[in-house]
């Protein structure tokens, strides 16, 4: 099937279309966790946790007959049913609490949204519109041109979306792998007249609700109401691999995603690891005072990670410090490493790490459960 992003016509310019609505739904709702609802209004937001599909509809009917509403929004990925929910399910309420990255249970989808470039607080017009779309038909065609799935293709009402059916893990990890895909796709196809957004990363991305209109500027004649809408479904949904996203590598240029070694070369990283014990180690460090510098990067050439961190040493160091000069090294076999490449840090191993936290990391690998040997023993320097 042939995923061309085309924008409907003017008879889509506003209204509630039920159908779109349920498949929102179909989409979004995994049949075992809650899809989360936010209604954006001029009094507050509303927000319920749903795990009932005629519940869903009969909230997002209500919300859009409310003329107080701007927009009307989902979770794209599951949330755990047993998250921290004191108000009722299946309704909206005035509930000051929205999910947090730490309550998705997996990445689901990947949305790239793109939108045309206009004046702020503004609804785009026909042309600005039709932008959008030209960038979403070349995205498209230039990801399958390197192996990817077609995507769901849907108009957020000023924009394109595009979702990716994926299946990755809620870590750290992927949040980095998918920040460096949007920016990727943005350096290679945004224009002056639309841009894909980089900002739609986290695990707790909400999304417009197909179907729904929404009304975030005011509506004038050349700058009306748009409806979420969706435009094409794949016959055969597929998910994107390791292998699509490695293909990516093709497009990598050296300022996006080169990592410099000891020596001075740059090389090209892999776009895609993820692991849970590289999420505990971040975790662990941070609650044990030591602040990160920056997001962890794939190790050129190896299949560990590196962790960007202020050095503990820092006021010791007579040059200024660059993002990746200090860091802990992770890797999967559950080897840990530390390296500053400061004068006055070079001598420092793992063990100085550990007699800044208190205590050495109880290693956790891949492989296995936890491990509490000697740091000389079973990590690296």
């Amino acid at each position: 099937m042939t995923t061309r992003p085309r924008m409907p016509s003017s008879n889509h310019v506003s209204g509630l279309s039920t159908p779109d609505v349920r498949t929102t739904w179909a989409w979004l709702f995994d049949g075992h966790h809650a899809v989360e609802m936010r209604v954006l209004t001029a009094h507050g937001p509303r927000i319920g946790r749903f795990t009932r599909e005629d519940a869903f509809v009969r909230a997002v009917r209500q919300a859009q007959a409310n003329p107080t509403a701007t927009g009307i929004y989902a979770t794209l990925n599951p949330i755990v049913t047993d998250a921290v929910w004191t108000a009722p399910w299946n309704v909206l309420t005035r509930s000051p609490r929205a999910a947090a990255d730490r309550d998705i249970v997996a990445r689901r989808w990947l949305l790239i949204d793109i939108d045309p470039i206009r004046p702020p607080h503004t609804n785009a017009t026909t042309l600005e519109r039709h932008a959008a779309a030209r960038v979403g038909q070349r995205l498209v065609e230039g990801l399958r041109a390197l192996g990817w799935p077609d995507p769901g293709v849907a108009t957020s009402g000023n924009g394109i979306h595009l979702l990716y059916r994926i299946d990755w893990p809620n870590t750290v990890a992927t949040t980095t792998q998918v920040r460096r895909i949007l920016s990727l796709l943005a350096q290679r196809f945004n224009t002056p007249d639309a841009a894909v957004d980089e900002s739609v990363y986290n695990a707790a991305r909400i999304t417009k609700v197909y179907g729904t209109t929404p009304r975030k500027g005011p509506a004038t004649p050349d700058r009306p109401w748009w409806s979420a809408r969706i435009l094409r479904i794949p016959r055969h949904w597929m998910t994107v691999t390791a292998d699509h996203v490695t293909a990516l590598d093709l497009w990598a240029t050296p300022s996006l995603n080169a990592l410099p070694s000891r020596n001075g070369s740059v090389s090209r990283p892999r776009l895609f690891a993820t692991s849970d014990g590289l999420d505990r180690l971040i975790h662990w460090l941070s609650q044990r005072g030591l602040t990160l510098a920056g997001d962890p990067r794939p190790l050129t050439g190896d299949e560990g990670w590196l962790i960007p961190l202020v050095c503990p040493w820092e006021a010791e160091h007579t040059t200024p410090s660059t993002p990746t000069a200090t860091a802990v090294l992770w890797f999967p076999d559950g080897r840990i490493g530390f390296r500053c490449f400061h004068a006055h840090c070079t001598h420092r191993t793992i063990r100085d790490i550990w007699r800044v936290t208190g205590t050495p990391y109880p290693s956790f690998s891949t492989k296995g459960g936890p491990s509490h040997d000697a740091p000389g023993s079973s990590h690296v320097k």
